[in-house]
């Protein structure tokens, strides 16, 4: 989706995530109980009470850190109780996104 509205991305699994992480924009997409090491960087970057509520039955949410790691940056956490809810998470917040990272 988000090449198709012209934005370059990078996919980097957990273990690359420390040479991308002062990167202006990044996308989380799973929440803390996620497999191969992204569950345990949502859990250095969310609340216990926001980890709580992604592993509610039916939760799907975006979280929005800012200046985390850099100077204008933003962070987005796609989640959800499951997989399928991550997607319905991402599905409703696509478009968000993408007229974010093109202002």
């Amino acid at each position: 989706f988000l090449e198709n509205q012209g934005i370059e991305i990078s996919v980097v699994n957990a273990s690359e995530f420390d040479s991308y992480k002062t990167a202006k924009f990044l996308i989380i997409l799973g929440g803390p109980d996620a497999y191969e090491g992204i569950g345990d960087i949502v859990k250095q970057l969310i609340s216990e009470s926001e980890q709580q509520s992604i592993r509610a039955s039916g939760a799907k949410k975006m979280i929005t850190i800012t200046n985390k790691f850099a100077t204008g940056q933003v962070i987005f956490i796609i989640a959800g109780y499951d997989r399928y809810k991550t997607k319905e998470a991402w599905q409703n917040n696509e478009q968000s996104i993408a007229a974010k990272i093109k202002s």
